[in-house]
């Protein structure tokens, strides 16, 4: 093999290697971060502050498999209507969300 081929084939190596990279790259999702709720121990429906932060929070970690208007998928809850969630209290909601990473795929990466 001539030094000229070796030549080609590692800058061929290289600029198959950026593309890769640029693909993985693209394929990441920017995400805001997530409000601090480490210093809310309850949820407070009159506090317009943490009503805005459950909507990003929601649009940001939820609303892609829950859908806009709760109503989930086949394989998705649903968070509203009669669904089961929609019977538990401010509290328990928000219990389940501060937690959710743990549990939702979506939101594992937050």
């Amino acid at each position: 093999m001539s030094q000229r081929t070796i030549a080609i084939a590692i800058v061929g190596i290289i600029l198959l290697g950026l593309v890769l990279l640029s693909v993985a790259g693209a394929r990441r999702e920017a995400r805001p971060t997530t409000p601090d709720l480490a210093g809310v121990s309850s949820a407070d429906a009159s506090n317009p502050q943490l009503v805005a932060a459950g909507r990003e929070v929601y649009g940001s970690y939820c609303q892609g498999c829950h859908g806009v208007a709760l109503q989930g998928n086949a394989n998705i809850p649903a968070l509203g209507g009669s669904s089961a969630s929609a019977t538990l209290s401010d509290g328990q909601l928000f219990a389940i969300v501060k937690t959710a990473r743990a549990v939702c795929p979506h939101s594992a990466t937050a």
